[in-house]
């Protein structure tokens, strides 16, 4: 169904896109407006498109094996190049429909210069040295993640029952389904010292949220930290069934930890 959806938008995109550029011929102004917003509209489902094909092709290699150190770093962080790009792209494409988009009416005009100063906001954030402070860390007892500056916990590779793609909202996700869920509660930790009740508290409440939507127990969008859903399922599959696999890790003790 989503695969059908994202052609259909792919379509639509396009011949709205077409459109515009008649407009524009007949010297609407508000031809570019339209333009640019479906022709992004059609470069997202292209994105789309394109990385489920490559994970389809992926999914079908049976020889296809992911080791840290080869192609997957030990430490995968959303990076700052990927936030500034984000920025400056609703900074730039926020005035041009305000600019363009005049006629479609105040409302308009008004969102877009919001999205512009969307932009520039995070720009400025990244600038006095914002992170999001997210991160995963392959070690030798666990693939440990960081989700934001007061939260950090293990999914030990003894405790991985099971790892599978799903799909949401047109998202590649990994889910993990855990032998022993309360031990990575209990192994909650708060990366700047503070308490860690409420950090454990909400982790409860994400996975069992997780569980409801029959994702296992834990979930990540391998894109928000830049790596194929493919690799990462394959990685965490290899470290959780093959202990001997795991010599290849170091110890999370050796590891770096990004600022967050």
């Amino acid at each position: 169904m989503d695969r059908v959806r994202e052609w259909l938008l792919l379509a639509i995109s396009g011949v709205l896109t077409l459109m515009g550029l008649v407009l524009v011929i007949a010297g609407r102004g508000v031809g570019i407006t339209v333009m640019i917003f479906f022709g992004a509209c059609a470069g997202v489902a292209i994105v789309v498109l394109r990385r489920r094909a490559r994970a389809s092709a992926q999914l079908g290699d049976p020889g296809l094996e992911v080791r840290v150190g080869d192609g997957l770093a030990e430490v995968l962080v959303d990076t700052r190049r990927r936030q500034r790009g984000a920025g400056l792209g609703l900074m730039i494409f926020g005035p041009i429909l305000a600019v363009t988009g005049a006629e479609l009416g105040p409302s308009f005009v008004q969102i877009s210069w919001l999205l512009g100063a969307c932009g520039a906001v995070v720009l400025i954030a990244l600038a006095l040295g914002w992170r999001s402070g997210h991160a995963l860390y392959f070690s030798d007892d666990a693939l440990w993640i960081r989700g934001g500056s007061r939260l950090l916990y293990p999914l030990h590779w003894d405790n991985v029952a099971g790892v599978e793609l799903f799909e949401l909202q047109s998202n590649l996700l990994v889910g993990i389904a855990l032998h022993d869920p309360a031990r990575v509660v209990a192994s909650v930790e708060d990366p700047s010292g503070g308490e860690v009740t409420r950090a454990r508290a909400r982790l409860d409440r994400a996975m069992k949220t997780t569980r409801l939507l029959g994702m296992g127990h834990a979930m990540i969008n391998p894109g928000a930290y830049g790596v194929e859903p493919v690799i990462l399922l394959r990685a965490i599959t290899r470290y959780a069934r093959d202990p001997r696999a795991r010599a290849e890790l170091r110890p999370r003790s050796t590891l770096a930890t990004p600022a967050g």
